[in-house]
């Protein structure tokens, strides 16, 4: 079982552990083992640095998971990890929290979230029942975990960070040929221009290896600095010997797409062309200046108020308003057309009934004017009339006052139908509308 300590923070150093149950540190440059570390009473089944180099944890057959010190080898934090009998594995976050994978008394698969400084979880969860191993495969830049399990079809994807419960699951990507290897890409290998975050690249049981990659969908096509913040560099922050003698330092960084981040994003702004820049200048004559504009009429002065010298009293006289425009009325009022509808349709029973009674109304009326003038009416009274009527068939004898009497009435009786026909109309028009 190898590990390889990447030359982002170190060069040329190697961590190895074998079956002898010891770790081994070398200068790859030299051939040199700088530390010799003993201490595990079984068989090692996984090594992991942490974001410095500064400290690796380890997990063995004895269910114990180790956090020791790179330049000493000294165990700094030991503590029980998962019940299981079958291999468990640890890699450190960038933040320091420790992710565990491996099985319960039940052999079912558990992850879980520790603290590094006493490897308790945060969180711990069940996932399935299976026998293959699961294998956490850690991205700092983005703080997405990926759970490949040794002949699954399915890798499942969660983003850590510090909102509980620190483990959030995202997806799971199902391919149809399970895996018997994997490894993970650096992110300086990745496709920025498509947003590829990730990609692993899987060895199936016919030997193929498939290539998995993982995007973020985004419509625009400029460069997304969210995406891809600056990742570990090739340069070295530390030498060999300088990390025999103890030092530390952070990785150096490096833009994933140097060419795409150093350029600024130009904004583009729409112009359009000035029409009033295109009409010519027109030259006003000398007589035409020498009338202001309206907006500029002087305004004549208005008289102040001025107090009686002996009563003190304030008098102050208004302007008379102007005269009304006939031609201008305050109000407008739009009127309701009495036409028939459009299209000659047929009225409803009860247009047909107010045009009944109206036509009964203005009969009665002519009547009336007639026997009122003098003159005999050639109409047939309707029989369902109750308006009373002036016959000439009466005594000439008649006195002025009974005469004068009756004229009142009538006027009375036409003043009620012509209110009632008015009162009609308006219910004819305002159907016909």
């Amino acid at each position: 079982m190898y590990n390889n300590l990447i030359t982002n923070f170190k060069l040329s150093i190697l961590l190895t552990a074998g079956g002898e149950n010891k770790l081994l540190l070398w200068n790859v440059g030299t051939g040199e083992a700088l530390i010799e570390i003993a201490g595990h009473p079984d068989q090692i089944w996984s090594v992991a640095f942490n974001y410095d180099g500064s400290r690796f944890v380890t997990t063995c057959k004895d269910k114990q998971i180790r956090v020791l010190d790179s330049h000493t080898g000294s165990v700094l934090v030991s503590g029980i990890g998962h019940e299981g009998v079958k291999p468990q594995r640890a890699i450190f976050t960038k933040d320091g929290r420790i992710v565990t994978t491996g099985f319960s008394k039940r052999s079912e698969r558990i992850y879980a979230l520790r603290d590094s400084n006493t490897l308790e979880p945060l969180l711990q969860e069940e996932l399935d029942t299976s026998n293959g191993v699961l294998f956490p495969l850690y991205d700092e830049d983005s703080g997405l975990c990926y759970l490949v399990g040794k002949g699954d079809c399915a890798i499942r994807y969660y983003e850590i960070n510090d909102d509980a419960p620190f483990m959030h699951y995202i997806n799971t990507h199902t391919t149809s040929e399970p895996q018997r290897g994997f490894g993970f890409m650096p992110k300086r290998g990745v496709n920025s221009n498509e947003n590829e975050i990730n990609r692993i690249y899987k060895i199936t049981t016919k030997g193929v290896i498939d290539v998995l990659q993982f995007f973020v969908p985004r419509k625009s096509d400029l460069w997304q600095s969210d995406l891809y913040p600056d990742t570990r560099s090739m340069v070295p922050a530390l030498t060999a010997e300088q990390f025999a003698e103890g030092k530390n330092a952070p990785p150096n960084l490096m833009p994933v797409n140097p060419e795409a981040a150093s350029i600024k994003p130009k904004v583009q702004v729409a112009k359009k062309a000035n029409i009033l820049a295109q009409m010519p200048v027109q030259e006003s004559s000398p007589q035409q200046n020498n009338h202001p504009p309206p907006q500029q009429r002087q305004i004549p002065p208005q008289q102040q108020p001025m107090a009686h010298k002996d009563t003190g009293i304030v008098r102050q006289t208004r302007e008379p308003s102007p005269p009304p425009n006939p031609t201008h009325p305050k109000q407008q009022v739009q009127l309701k057309s009495r036409e028939p509808p459009a299209g000659g349709g047929a009225l409803t029973a009860g247009q047909k009934r107010a045009a009944a009674e109206l036509d009964r109304i203005k009969r009665e009326q002519q009547m009336h004017l007639v026997d009122n003038s003098g003159g005999t009416s050639t109409t047939t009274p309707s029989t369902t009339s109750v308006t009373p009527s002036i016959s000439r068939r009466g005594s000439n004898s008649s006195s002025a006052a009974v005469n004068s009497e009756e004229l009142e009435k009538i006027k009375s009786v036409l003043r009620q139908h012509e209110r009632r026909i008015r009162l009609l109309e308006d219910m004819l028009a305002d159907a016909n509308m």
